[in-house]
C-alpha cells in the first residue's frame, strides 16, 4: 500500500480533515515500518533491498501510529492525571506495540548429514 493511502487511513483513524498533520504522521510511518522490518527479522538479518513490511502487518503499522499520535506530548507514560482528568495508555510508546504484536520470523536448524 503506498504511503499517501496509509496515511489518509491514519488520518480517517485519528478524525483529523486537514493536512497539517501529514509531515508528521509520514515520518512516524517511515519510523513504524522500519521497527516492523527491525522487529521481524531481528532472529536472521534484514534481507537486503527490504524495505516495505509485509501486507499482513499493516494493520500493526497504521495502529502504531495511531497509538503514536495520540501520545505526543505524553511519550513514555502508561498514565497521567491532570484537573481530575485520567488518562491511561496500553503502551507506553510505538515500539512497545510493536514488540508486543510484531512475531519475528525464524529459520530452521541446518543440520548436514555426513
Amino acid at each position: 500500500m503506498a504511503q499517501p493511502e496509509v496515511i489518509a487511513m491514519v488520518k480517517k483513524m485519528l478524525r483529523i480533515t486537514d493536512s497539517d498533520a501529514d509531515d508528521t504522521i509520514a515520518t512516524m510511518l517511515d519510523i513504524a515500518n522500519d521497527a516492523i522490518l527491525d522487529r521481524l527479522y531481528c532472529a536472521s538479518g534484514r534481507p537486503e533491498g527490504t524495505d516495505t513490511i509485509p501486507r499482513d502487518c499493516m494493520p500493526i503499522l497504521v495502529n502504531s501510529v495511531v497509538i503514536s499520535f495520540s501520545q505526543v506530548g505524553a511519550e513514555g507514560e502508561l498514565s497521567h492525571n491532570e484537573d481530575g482528568v485520567s488518562r491511561t495508555y496500553n503502551y507506553s510508546n510505538m515500539l512497545e506495540y510493536i514488540n508486543r504484536h510484531v512475531i519475528p520470523f525464524v529459520g530452521g536448524l541446518y543440520h548436514a548429514s555426513t
